[in-house]
């Protein structure tokens, strides 16, 4: 860590090493958000009896592969911006007041 936060030229090489990598980390990471979402194996479960044989849906699987995706996600959205959801601004009471004002002009007979 003291290299990566020393201003000294001779880290310029090794922080930018680091930066690379940590960079196919995340893309790695990527990948496996599309391999734990495309992984169906244990969705469902076989009854073990005989009376009702069939399958069950395995809530515990599903959930816990939603929690290694959306952890994923977000621990990706706070290290790297493009991978952040885009968020509209919050529109100020001026601007939700300037709307209805306008809305309420286009309304007027000519």
């Amino acid at each position: 860590m003291r290299w990566l936060l020393s201003e000294q030229e001779i880290y310029d090489g090794f922080r930018n090493q680091y930066a690379q990598a940590r960079e196919i980390q995340y893309q790695f990471m990527a990948d496996d958000i599309l391999d734990i979402a495309d992984d169906g194996r244990n969705d469902w479960m076989e009854r073990e009896d005989p009376d009702n044989p069939g399958f069950n849906f395995n809530g515990e699987a599903v959930a816990r592969s939603r929690l290694r995706v959306d952890t994923r996600k977000w621990f990706m959205s706070k290290v790297l911006p493009k991978f952040a959801d885009k968020q509209e601004p919050q529109k100020t009471d001026a601007d939700k007041l300037a709307e209805v004002v306008a809305t309420l002009i286009d309304k007027l007979p000519n």
